[in-house]
């Protein structure tokens, strides 16, 4: 019975037996079926309906994903320290977890009548040095 061997059978059978067990890939069967279409894995109940328009329309996807699509709501805002309103600021100091208003920032830093920078907010207001 000459049987022609595949190279995967040979290669097996050259391996130690003791290292067989190892090498179970070389002679394991492929499945060789055909891959399904997108409609016949829809109706094998393989993937539902929104799965099937996804991966038909991929443009079509990302619309709507982007419609979906939740935004972080704003930031709470907390107790000013330079006027100290409550519920009213949201630029944070850059040295601690502090903040200041928008309107005290514009009065106090960037309308101001001298040339206070940013990162003084921290020395000024935060450490009450001003």
């Amino acid at each position: 019975a000459s049987r022609r061997l595949g190279t995967a059978q040979v290669v097996f059978d050259y391996v130690p037996d003791h290292e067989k067990p190892d090498h179970q890939y070389l002679i394991a069967k492929k499945d060789k079926s055909r891959r399904k279409t997108l409609e016949q894995r829809y109706m094998d109940d393989e993937i539902d309906l929104q799965t099937y328009g996804d991966q038909r329309d991929p443009e079509r996807k990302e619309k709507r994903l982007a419609a979906e699509a939740v935004y972080p709501l704003p930031e709470k805002l907390f107790r000013c320290v330079v006027c100290n309103e409550p519920d009213r600021a949201n630029i944070k100091c850059m040295e601690c977890a502090n903040r200041a208003c928008r309107d005290c920032m514009y009065a106090k830093f960037i309308n101001a009548k001298d040339d206070r920078a940013f990162v003084l907010l921290h020395h000024i207001y935060c450490l009450k040095l001003g």
